[in-house]
């Protein structure tokens, strides 16, 4: 899937701003405000922006972090965010929504990052496939950055 904009933090933060400036206290959303994002791409960074938006205005924010089978919240909401962009568009009515895409060469070298030095559980559990190493024994054991980089892609 292609993205249509490049979404740089300038322009999350001036769209943010003019949803900001759209609502009035006490006025009832239009449209339901969906909120979509995948792994490394802003998810912690946009769940804490509309749920503080949601707080400020008495909206009602529901959240929907690592269950992917939940596609739509059954109860009433004005704000639904989905790590996972996973939405049942068929069950829904009046709506607008904001889908964040991340370039996928930034999420490989952000992850490869991450991975290096991360305390996650499940990159310190041993894999026969990686010799009895962990995956960040693995990844570490790569002298050059290239290397590494592949690693990440495969595995």
């Amino acid at each position: 899937m292609k993205p249509l904009l490049k979404l740089t933090r300038s322009f999350i933060h001036k769209s943010l701003a003019i949803i900001h400036k759209s609502l009035v206290f006490g006025k009832i959303l239009d449209n339901r405000v969906l909120i979509g994002t995948h792994h490394k791409t802003g998810t912690v960074w946009m769940s804490s922006i509309f749920n503080s938006i949601a707080s400020y205005y008495d909206l009602k924010f529901y959240a929907n972090r690592g269950n992917k089978y939940l596609i739509c919240p059954s109860a009433n909401f004005d704000i639904f965010f989905q790590d996972k962009s996973n939405f049942d568009f068929h069950n829904l009515s009046n709506y607008k929504g904001l889908h964040i895409i991340r370039d996928l060469r930034d999420i490989i070298v952000s992850g490869c990052f991450y991975h290096q030095k991360s305390p996650e559980k499940w990159l310190h559990l041993k894999f026969l496939k990686f010799g009895g190493l962990t995956y960040q024994e693995k990844l570490n054991s790569y002298s050059s950055f290239d290397d590494q980089l592949i690693f990440e892609m495969e595995n």
